[in-house]
């Protein structure tokens, strides 16, 4: 059982990584439409960050029942 939970941390870790580097060259090719002068590196690893607090924020933010 433990080996099947490790099995799916990697394919999960796998995934957010790989809409993590997907989110960065969004943010890349965005910032580059706009102006050809800015830092890409910066901007990939913003984008890259914004995933992985949207993530953290699904996971913890809950429905308030009124």
């Amino acid at each position: 059982m433990v080996v099947l939970y490790v099995f799916l941390a990697l394919i999960s870790l796998t995934i957010i990584v790989a809409v993590g580097i997907l989110c960065g060259r969004i943010c890349v090719e965005l910032i580059r439409d706009r102006n050809d002068n800015m830092n890409e590196v910066l901007w990939f690893w913003l984008g890259f960050a914004f995933n992985i607090w949207a993530i953290i924020l699904t996971l913890v933010v809950k429905n308030r029942k009124e």
